[in-house]
């Protein structure tokens, strides 16, 4: 009877720890799914700073999920005006082959802006630094639609454009 119960109790143990590990498993693939930030500085001068910092993209949508919508309202009323240009441009983005956007070469910069694996990249290259930024389209249309649906209200955008054309 007791090798009996000590079966039961291994299986549901097992049973437990396999669900354990595929929960996690799932969430690792999902974040990995949702790509990466990716943040490279490198200053040029010695003893110059050199910082690299990758940052899952899940972090956006979910730090958004937990905003408070009124901050979410605050700043989806400073860029109301040009919200419908970036949901366009964003979504559009998406669209397009890989390539690149922007290149511009002067003197001693180089700026480099280019759709490459479904992440706008840029690179930029000056005498002083180099800096590399990446991160996934599919997250700028997530934090666009977020900002876009967190619609302010229309007395509070009135009253904060009179407040500031008063400091004015």
């Amino acid at each position: 009877m007791k090798n009996r119960n000590r079966q039961r109790g291994s299986t549901v143990l097992n049973a437990a720890l396999v669900l354990a590990l595929a929960t996690a498993g799932t969430a690792g693939a999902a974040v990995y799914n949702a790509g990466a930030i990716q943040i490279q500085v490198r200053e040029k001068h010695e003893g110059g700073e050199n910082i690299n910092l990758i940052i899952p993209a899940a972090i956006i949508p979910v730090g958004l999920a937990f905003a408070p919508d009124e901050k979410l309202a605050e700043v989806s009323e400073r860029i109301q005006e040009i919200l419908p240009i970036l949901k366009a441009a964003t979504e559009e983005l998406e669209k397009i082959p890989d390539g690149v956007l922007v290149e511009v070469r002067e003197h001693n910069e180089h700026v480099l802006i280019e759709k490459r694996g479904g992440s706008l990249v840029i690179d930029v290259d000056t005498d002083s630094e180099e800096v590399h930024i990446s991160f996934p389209i599919h997250m700028l249309i997530s934090a666009v639609r977020k900002l876009e649906s967190v619609r302010p209200d229309p007395e509070d955008i009135l009253k904060t454009r009179a407040e500031t054309y008063a400091a004015e």
